[in-house]
């Protein structure tokens, strides 16, 4: 599962497997494992699972981990962005992710109803996805995130278990999947709509409302299901109107 944060690769291979005994793998999965990175986590991987899909967008370390990982007859790497490729039939995901990626990385598994997946995502970023109404970290990706998944902090990651070491922590978060209607297209840029008016009122933003009491309350203050709602009313009227 995870390559690097930004570059950074694990010093010892004991913090990986500490990393891999906290996701339940097993021999009937299919994982697909984003940023293989040089293959140290894929090796310890694949003796537990029925196979790996891997994706590495470097082509150095897609070759290191060729070399590596061909004892495996259960592995398969691919040198490409995992996100651009979309590949389907997998039960779950791991990787590391670079902060520049984690957004997409969240829109990307909401849109493909992604039911289960353990990455590391930087503590900031984490940080806003935890955040709630009223928090100034509270935004768009807070709602997302919360309304589609339950996600966990699994383990806290220190800079000094890579080389060479970032500035930030880094945090193992397993994303599980709601029950909940799939993504409606378009739902993403609404619930986006609605927070560049953040500091609105409701009143001066919608025509109507199921609950005259929102009224008075702004975007950033309502809870995610209620920006969710607001924002696929939006959305089904602007296809009405078309």
């Amino acid at each position: 599962m995870i390559r690097r944060v930004l570059g950074q690769h694990f010093i010892k291979m004991n913090k990986a497997v500490s990393i891999i005994e906290r996701i339940p793998l097993s021999p009937h999965l299919n994982v697909l494992e984003i940023g293989v990175g040089r293959g140290e986590l894929t090796r310890y991987v694949a003796p537990k699972v029925k196979f790996v899909l891997g994706y590495e967008k470097d082509e150095n370390l897609y070759k290191i981990a060729l070399e590596k990982l061909r004892i495996f007859p259960n592995v398969k790497i691919v040198l490409g962005d995992a996100l651009e490729a979309n590949p389907t039939n997998f039960d779950l995901i791991i990787g590391n992710l670079p902060y520049s990626i984690s957004r997409k990385f969240i829109e990307w598994m909401i849109v493909n109803n992604v039911r289960r997946a353990f990455v590391v995502l930087q503590k900031e970023f984490v940080k806003k996805l935890k955040s709630k109404p009223g928090h100034r970290k509270y935004g768009v990706y807070s709602v997302l995130t919360q309304y589609f998944y339950n996600f966990y902090t699994l383990l806290v990651i220190p800079p000094f278990w890579f080389q060479p070491p970032p500035k930030v922590y880094s945090y193992l978060i397993e994303f599980r999947r709601k029950e909940r209607p799939l993504y409606v297209n378009g739902l993403i840029e609404e619930v986006r709509n609605l927070f560049v008016r953040k500091r609105k009122k409701l009143k001066s933003i919608v025509d109507e409302i199921w609950n005259e009491r929102l009224l008075e309350k702004r975007v950033c203050e309502l809870e995610p299901d209620v920006v969710i709602k607001i924002a696929k009313k939006n959305l089904e009227q602007r296809l009405h109107s078309r």
